[in-house]
């Protein structure tokens, strides 16, 4: 009988590496879209005596629990009352009884200079073929 074999090693770095790129490239939008989308929010919040603001953060790219990357935009703190930034943002983007919604962060996460800026990232990096 015959015998037959096959090297898998140079398949397998080359299918390795591409997910390096693929990851290194998915990081990189997650943080860009996250920065242009904080900009957004930041110049759209309502603004009373700034707090709010000042209270918005960015956490940059992370690796998920499915291999996904995200980046977080949110509000961090407490006004001088004890309510925390989170849910006075929540009240002005949704409203309350007496109240009417003011969106401000849907509308800058959903605008399409986020998606140009992930976009714009991800093409920077070159991803490997396998």
């Amino acid at each position: 009988m015959g015998s037959f074999s096959f090297d898998y090693s140079e398949f397998l770095r080359g299918t390795l590496k591409a997910v390096e790129d693929v990851n290194k490239a998915s990081e990189r939008a997650a943080n860009a879209g996250a920065k242009v989308a904080s900009a957004n929010i930041t110049a759209t919040v309502p603004v009373n005596t700034g707090d709010l603001k000042r209270s918005i953060t960015v956490k940059t790219a992370r690796k998920g629990k499915y291999y996904d990357f995200y980046a977080q935009v949110g509000f961090d703190g407490y006004d001088s009352h004890g309510w925390a930034y989170g849910m006075i943002a929540a009240v002005n983007e949704y409203g309350k009884k007496g109240q009417a919604p003011k969106p401000f962060v849907r509308p800058a996460l959903h605008s399409s200079n986020v998606y140009e800026a992930m976009r714009a990232a991800w093409q920077d990096v070159e991803v490997t073929k396998a």
